[in-house]
């Protein structure tokens, strides 16, 4: 405990409750460790934030349901000309890679993509556009999969010309 807490914690420890001010400090009590600490008593005025770099089952769903939208988009895709059939294919590709990023992502949250590979995915994408590339940018943003990964949303961010 510092030494302003311990100050404050002695002129404030009167009286039927307990009241602790550690002047927009922190204040810790018992053993803390990473699943966190223990409340004990009294109230807690503020915000109290807690980060957990797991993927949570509702996190696990929208990214599977984004992934299923991001599949159909690219199936829908135009084949007419040869173009169209590399850009597709280059999709189909691209969403393989993506996916495969973000389960290494899932298992290791200090996880870096590569970047060459990952600027020609971002290329894949935009050449497609449309709902292909909204839906890719929607994963890439979502924060569950990381900053690794999330860094490369901005890179999609601009539409193709």
């Amino acid at each position: 405990m510092s030494e302003t807490n311990k100050e404050n914690k002695a002129q404030s420890n009167s009286g039927s409750g307990r009241n602790i001010n550690t002047g927009g400090g922190m204040y810790n009590e018992g053993q803390l460790n990473q699943s966190g600490g223990q409340f004990i008593g009294g109230t807690v005025q503020g915000n109290v934030n807690y980060i957990d770099n797991r993927i949570t089952t509702n996190d696990e769903a929208k990214l599977k349901e984004l992934f299923a939208q991001l599949q159909q988009h690219v199936r829908a895709l135009p084949t007419n000309t040869p173009e169209e059939k590399e850009a597709k294919a280059d999709a189909e590709a691209s969403v393989q890679f993506l996916h495969e990023e973000v389960e290494a992502s899932k298992k290791n949250p200090e996880h870096k993509p590569n970047r060459v590979t990952m600027k020609g995915l971002i290329a894949a994408f935009k050449s497609v556009g449309g709902p292909v590339l909204s839906t890719a940018l929607t994963i890439l943003g979502f924060p569950a999969v990381g900053a690794g990964i999330n860094q490369f949303a901005k890179d999609l961010e601009s539409p193709k010309p």
